[in-house]
C-alpha cells in the first residue's frame, strides 16, 4: 500500500509533468499556429501571416474587407498585372464588419510605403458590429516579433486558452488549409485565400440564397471617418462594392432595394 506522502509526491510529480508538457506545447503552438488574439480564427491566421512577412516595408497596397475581399481579390494578379501596384497585402478576414475593420488603420504605421487601400465591401459588412474591440498594441507587439518567434506574453495567452487552441489544432489542416472549402486560409504570398470549388464541393444554397441584413446607419459614418483618416496620411482609398448575381437581383425586390440604397449611400460618402 502506498503511503500518503508517496501518494502526494507522485500526484505532485504528475501535475508538474502535465504543467510542463502543456507549457512546452504552448511554446510550440505560439510559434507555429495562429494564437487567439481575436475572436476570429481567420483574423488570427492573418495576424500570424503579418508576423511572418519578410516584405512589410515594400507593401504599397492593402486589401481590406470580409470574405468578399479575402477570397475574391487576387493579390498576386494585382501585383503581376498592375502598372502602379507593386506589393500587395490582403488584410481581409471572415465576417469582418466595417467598424471592426477600421481598427486596422492603427496597424498601417507598420507599412512605411503604403500608398493605397482597396476596400471590397458587401451589405453584410455594414451591419451592426458584434465583436469586441481588438487589442491593437498587443497585436503590434506580436507582429514585430518577426518570423516564427514568440515571447512569454503569447505563450501564456495560448496556455490560458489551451482547450480552445487544441480544438483549433485538431482541425487546422483538414478544415482551414484546403482550397475546396469556404473556410480556406491557405494564403498565397499576398495573404489572399482563393477558392477552388467545383462539382461535389459546390454548396447550392450559397448560389441560390439571397443574403440581406439591415444596414446600420452608423456604418456610413465609419466609412467617412476611415476615408478622412487615410486622406490625412496621403493614402488613396478605393471602394469596390460586391457584384451580385443578376437573376437573384431581378427576382428579389427586397434585395434590389437594399443593394440600390447601399450603392447610392456608399458612393455618396466616397465621392464627398
Amino acid at each position: 500500500m502506498i503511503s500518503s506522502k508517496r501518494y502526494i509526491a507522485i500526484l505532485v510529480s504528475l501535475l508538474f509533468v502535465l504543467f510542463a508538457s502543456t507549457l512546452m506545447y504552448a511554446y510550440f503552438y505560439s510559434k507555429n499556429y495562429p494564437i487567439p488574439l481575436s475572436n476570429r480564427i481567420s483574423l488570427d491566421a492573418k495576424i500570424m501571416f503579418l508576423r511572418d512577412m519578410s516584405n512589410r516595408d515594400d507593401i504599397d497596397t492593402i486589401i481590406l474587407g470580409s470574405s468578399i475581399g479575402l477570397n475574391n481579390v487576387n493579390g498576386v494578379a494585382l501585383e503581376e498585372t498592375s502598372s502602379t501596384i507593386s506589393h500587395v497585402l490582403n488584410l481581409a478576414a471572415f465576417s469582418l464588419d466595417i467598424s471592426y475593420t477600421k481598427q486596422f488603420l492603427e496597424l498601417f504605421s507598420l507599412f512605411p510605403n503604403l500608398k493605397r487601400i482597396i476596400y471590397s465591401a458587401q451589405t453584410l459588412d455594414f451591419g451592426k458590429s458584434k465583436y469586441e474591440p481588438l487589442n491593437i498594441e498587443l497585436i503590434k507587439t506580436y507582429i514585430k516579433l518577426d518570423r516564427k518567434k514568440t515571447s512569454w506574453n503569447f505563450i501564456s495567452l495560448v496556455f490560458n486558452n489551451f482547450t480552445n487552441v487544441i480544438k483549433r489544432r485538431l482541425i487546422w489542416e483538414e478544415k482551414y488549409l484546403v482550397h475546396n472549402s469556404f473556410y480556406n486560409l491557405d494564403f498565397d504570398r499576398t495573404g489572399s485565400a482563393l477558392l477552388d470549388i467545383y462539382g461535389k464541393d459546390i454548396i447550392m444554397s450559397r448560389w441560390n440564397k439571397t443574403y440581406v441584413n439591415p444596414i446600420h446607419k452608423q456604418s456610413y459614418k465609419v466609412l467617412d471617418k476611415m476615408i478622412k483618416e487615410l486622406k490625412e496620411k496621403n493614402i488613396d482609398f478605393y471602394l469596390f462594392l460586391q457584384p451580385y448575381r443578376e437573376a437573384l437581383v431581378n427576382k428579389d425586390k427586397k434585395l434590389r432595394k437594399s443593394l440600390n440604397s447601399f450603392h447610392k449611400k456608399a458612393t455618396k460618402v466616397v465621392l464627398s
